[in-house]
């Protein structure tokens, strides 16, 4: 008997081995960083048409632009558990193409939006380092001096939001007495912990090589009680 003919196009099936299953990573568990314990906020939403609020996009990206400038130690990734009291972020889904901006945040004082991350992190760090107001109640951000940004003066140093600097930092920016402040509380571990491995002390978030510790920093650190016995010793 012969073989059944079969189509030229035709191709016998043959077993193929298993996939093997592929072994995805976990993801990267996301840390959250508390906002300011002080805030300014006015609690007052965005009025522009078309826009819905949206925090957890700002959320986000303020942790990231604060990581890309050495404010928070890496790995990623960061992201605030959410905005200072009384501020509100937005997102364009629709409306007036005259309002030339995407994504606000509302909540200042002057009842103007903040339309860059830039500038909303440097009122960030002023909330900060004031802490209740006790300092100043002039922001030196844009929104609040009224004048453009000053590029190298107000950008995001990894000192900025650092206990063992903050009284420096007030004497600094304000012009009050450092030795007249109580220490600040810690806004939670994540900041106090990177305060302990601060640029001073040669980290990998330190810019600058050649910077050393003062002894005026030294000496702060230990007036705060942030400077532990194996980082005074070495």
């Amino acid at each position: 008997m012969s073989a059944p003919s079969r189509d030229a196009n035709y191709t016998a099936l043959k077993p193929q081995a298993p996939t093997p299953l592929l072994r995805s990573e976990p993801p990267m568990q996301v840390k959250f960083l508390p906002p300011p314990v002080y805030s300014d906020g006015i609690d007052a939403g965005c009025t522009f048409e078309g826009f819905i609020r949206d925090d957890a996009y700002f959320c986000a990206v303020m942790a990231t632009y604060l990581l890309d400038q050495g404010a928070i130690p890496g790995p990623g990734p960061y992201r605030f558990a959410r905005l200072p009291d009384g501020y509100s972020g937005y997102r364009r889904i629709s409306g007036d193409e005259s309002v030339q901006v995407d994504r606000v945040i509302a909540g200042h004082p002057s009842g103007m939006y903040f339309t860059t991350t830039a500038d909303f992190v440097d009122h960030l760090a002023w909330l900060q380092i004031d802490r209740e107001g006790m300092v100043n109640p002039t922001c030196p951000c844009a929104m609040c001096s009224g004048t453009p940004r000053a590029g190298e003066e107000h950008l995001i140093r990894e000192a900025d939001f650092l206990p063992v600097r903050t009284a420096q930092l007030v004497e600094e920016h304000f012009g009050e007495s450092a030795a007249a402040l109580q220490p600040p509380p810690s806004p939670g571990e994540l900041w106090c912990d990177w305060c302990l491995t601060l640029h001073s002390f040669g980290t990998p978030c330190d810019t600058d090589n050649d910077k050393q510790i003062t002894e005026e920093e030294m000496e702060l650190a230990r007036e705060l009680g942030l400077l532990e016995d194996t980082l005074e010793n070495s």
